[in-house]
């Protein structure tokens, strides 16, 4: 009887002593008033995983122990304007976050190598980043009218984002040990020429290559092609709704339209009304669209499709930006469209609205024109 008990007292204490599987997310809240509720969102899950009030200026969150990870801190999406956040690492342990008053993008993270790694990139860009969000607020109080100003605000703040592309590239190319130095090329390679990627992932220590990131580049790079007006575009071929598989070149003797598209993209939805008038219009002048979602959601696909009378082709395999196909025509946003003509071969990319109209008017009256002189 003695030796059961000394044996289970054993196990108890082994059982306490085992290393957790969870880690812990301490925020120390300076300023923030009690009550104030915070949200906890993962970038993998793409929702919030959690929520708290503050109490004494603290809040604890209680996550699964797991490989590198990207969260957001944030105070509710209720109000764009009122919106306070703070993206950090957490790489298989326990992390602090200090934050004063309602300054969250000043937030100190420790606990976390990758958060290091991110913060010796954001000391470079930082200063451009506050640049273009001061333009912005410039932009977005000058009337409508003002196309000048506008015009001269708009290129002021793209040369200011090539600028950090560029110090992105250079950090990338600086620290090939760096895990966030792959994360950084993973979340942008697709706007990167096939050959500048293959020069920085080649660049890499063998950790970082048998990373999630480094895998995913590598995959990349075996998958994706960089297409230029006048290319064939790339064959694939994906379901319905319906279930129906379609490919590309099932359309071929069309002219096509191929967009890729989320249900939940703004650009995409006012695209819309002009798909419509088009397809009506050219429906059977031999022209169709064929529209890959980028959603992971089926009925997100689905809603979008019948609210806003979408009655061409929609196919969509729900990977995402994950999937082969964007990986394959580098689609970096949406929407992203191509033109083809009925060989396949791209004529045209990213046009849009009246652009798009008008060459519809000009390929179909130039073809009606030809039809008549053979008459």
């Amino acid at each position: 009887m003695r030796n059961l008990v000394i044996a289970f007292a054993l196990g108890v204490l082994l059982s306490c002593s085992s290393p957790s599987n969870n880690d812990e997310i301490n925020i120390l809240a300076k300023g923030l008033d009690d009550g104030v509720v915070l949200y906890l969102y993962s970038r993998n899950l793409q929702q919030n995983i959690d929520s708290g009030y503050i109490v004494n200026g603290k809040l604890q969150f209680i996550v699964e122990n797991s490989s590198p990870e990207v969260f957001l801190l944030h105070n509710g999406f209720q109000n764009q304007n009122d919106f306070l956040y703070i993206d950090f690492w957490k790489e298989g342990n326990s992390v602090e976050i200090v934050i004063e008053n309602e300054r969250f993008r000043e937030a100190l993270v420790t606990g976390s190598e990758i958060q290091n790694q991110k913060a010796q990139l954001d000391s470079y860009t930082n200063p451009y980043m506050a640049k273009i969000d001061s333009l912005w607020n410039v932009f977005d109080s000058l009337p409508y009218d003002d196309v000048e100003q506008r015009t001269a605000i708009s290129e002021t703040i793209r040369d200011l984002h090539n600028r950090t592309n560029e110090i992105s590239l250079e950090f990338i190319r600086s620290n090939p040990s760096y895990l966030y130095s792959a994360y950084m090329l993973n979340s942008y390679m697709a706007g990167y020429p096939n050959e500048v990627i293959e020069e920085l992932y080649d660049s890499f220590s063998s950790d970082v290559k048998d990373s999630e990131f480094g895998r995913n580049i590598e995959r990349f790079l075996t998958l994706s092609h960089d297409l230029e007006i006048g290319d064939p575009a790339i064959d694939f071929t994906l379901p319905d709704l319906d279930g129906n598989s379609y490919s590309l070149s099932d359309f071929r003797g069309k002219y096509v339209l191929l967009g890729f598209w989320g249900s939940g993209c703004g650009g995409c939805v006012m695209e819309i009304p002009t798909l419509v008038k088009n397809y009506e219009k050219f429906q059977e002048k031999e022209f169709e669209i064929v529209n890959v979602f980028l959603d992971r959601n089926r009925d997100s696909w689905k809603r979008t499709v019948e609210n806003y009378n979408m009655t061409w082709r929609t196919l969509s395999d729900l990977q995402g930006f994950d999937g082969d196909i964007p990986m394959t025509y580098k689609v970096q946003y949406v929407p992203k469209m191509y033109l083809l003509d009925k060989e396949g071969v791209i004529i045209a990319e990213d046009l849009r609205g009246e652009e798009l109209s008008t060459r519809l008017e000009e390929i179909f009256n130039s073809e009606s024109d030809l039809v008549h002189a053979d008459l």
